[in-house]
């Protein structure tokens, strides 16, 4: 289906400490791509630099309500998006070392269904993901901003259609 779409059709998920995949109310989110490093073979970066180049970053901050309700599981396809507590999913995997699979979900016209865009981490393996740093909360605003980086060796976040798994925890 090729149309425009509003806010109420888009959801961001986030996979938690437990790795079950929590909604999370999302205000703002910045940075749905990925960024590559202009390469400059002069001086004495030559080596480094040739070595970094291809390997895109992907800084991706989100902002919403702060919020400790409960957590729960999920939305799935064709469903409004089942909202966690911000603060209670992120601050238990701020700061955690351990890669965290996500996903932008973009409903056209209806809430987000299977075959609708999706950006994020799919058939993450054991060490692909992102990690949560900067977690901040406004108390005067009520509201939340932190950043995903990519987990050092991870593959890179696409673009595709079908809805992102937690990580496997066997």
């Amino acid at each position: 289906m090729s149309s425009r779409t509003v806010n109420k059709f888009f959801k961001f998920a986030l996979e938690d400490a437990g790795h079950v995949m929590r909604d999370l109310p999302v205000n703002t989110i910045q940075g749905v791509a990925i960024t590559q490093e202009w390469v400059d073979v002069g001086a004495l970066q030559e080596a480094f630099k040739t070595w970094l180049a291809g390997r895109g970053d992907m800084p991706l901050n989100i902002g919403g309500p702060m919020d400790t309700g409960s957590a729960v599981a999920a939305s799935a396809s064709g469903e409004e998006a089942k909202l966690s507590g911000s603060h209670t999913v992120l601050v238990p995997v701020n700061g955690l070392y351990t890669p965290l699979v996500f996903g932008v979900y973009i409903g056209m016209r209806r809430y987000w269904t299977t075959g609708d865009p999706v950006f994020g981490i799919a058939s993450a393996g054991v060490d692909d993901g992102v990690t949560v740093a900067n977690y901040a909360v406004d108390p005067q605003a009520m509201t939340y901003s932190a950043e995903l980086r990519l987990f050092p060796g991870t593959k890179k976040p696409e673009w595709g259609t079908a809805a992102v798994a937690a990580h496997n925890p066997s």
